[in-house]
Formats: structure tokens, sequence, C-alpha cells
């Protein structure tokens, strides 16, 4: 996954509000805000970079993450 979208995070038991335990991998941007209009260029470029390294890397390991 690194070689998709670099550095990340993940937890590996992350407990819902639910009580449902769940795996996750994120990304964090510093220095941004939504609510500030001057860093939504930013913004747009960093989702549009890591989602589209999520989606290469999702259907390189398809098979893979169905079957766990």
């Amino acid at each position: 996954l690194k070689d998709f979208i670099g550095d990340f995070h993940k937890e590996e038991h992350f407990t819902l509000e639910n009580g449902k335990v769940i795996s996750r991998i994120w990304i964090e941007k510093h220095g941004v805000s939504v609510f500030n209009k001057n860093t939504w260029q930013e913004i747009f470029e960093f989702f549009v970079e890591k989602m589209d390294g999520f989606e290469r890397f999702y259907y390189e390991y398809e098979d893979f993450i169905k079957d766990v």
C-alpha cells in the first residue's frame, strides 16, 4: 500500500460507537481546513492523488482483499 499512497496510519482493531470492531487505514493532511476556501485546492489535489492510489491498490489486490 505504501507504494501506492505513501505513508499512512493503520489501526487493526478499532471499535465503532455501535461496538463493531473494524480495521482502518487513513492518511492525514495538516495545515488545511474545509472551512478555509484558500486551502480547498490543496485539499482537492490531496484527495485526487490519494484516492487514485487507494483505487489502484484495491484493483491490484481485489481478489486477496475479498478473500480476507
